[in-house]
């Protein structure tokens, strides 16, 4: 039989429409499939972001590191959170994995930084180099899943860190 005669009976009988509807409906499927995932890992990351432990080491622990700067009886909490980190007792995780990466990137820095901070032996270029890293995870989750609450701009954080940068060459 030609292929023509076969297209004609499948014409015919309507078996192209059928075919097309079910590949449609499956590609609906799955698309919607894919949708639903990565709203789940979006809500996930962005629950993961507001953890405690989370914000104590991107906004507490940065303050130190970066400024010397903690509330008035939190300095023993934060050496405590930075042995802890030391340690690797955090385990904080986000399901996106380049937030991961700079995740963990950076909760080693902090660690590292966080001594020499405690020490008084840390230098304008390990801020810098800290302040790159946090950067870097702050970037990655914006792009993961959105804006970040936040107290200083993006515009004001680059022109510091560009500025310890220059300090420390």
């Amino acid at each position: 039989m030609p292929i023509v005669d076969v297209a004609a009976l499948m014409s015919a009988f309507g078996i192209g429409a059928a075919v097309g509807s079910t590949a449609t409906l499956l590609l609906k499927h799955q698309l919607t499939r894919l949708s639903e995932r990565r709203r789940r890992r979006i809500e996930t990351d962005r629950a993961t972001y507001q953890h405690r432990m989370t914000r104590l080491i991107s906004a507490n622990l940065c303050a130190l590191i970066r400024s010397n700067r903690y509330r008035h009886g939190e300095r023993e909490d934060l050496a405590g959170l930075v042995q802890e980190l030391s340690d690797g007792a955090h385990q904080e995780r986000f399901l996106d994995p380049k937030v991961q990466v700079a995740w963990a990137r950076l909760t080693k820095k902090t660690a590292e930084c966080g001594w020499r901070r405690l020490a008084g032996v840390v230098t304008e270029r390990d801020i810098a180099d800290y302040t790159q890293v946090w950067e870097a995870w702050l970037t990655a989750a914006r792009e993961s899943f959105g804006p970040l609450p936040e107290s200083d701009s993006p515009l004001l954080r680059r022109a510091r860190a560009e500025q310890a940068l220059e300090e420390a060459a």
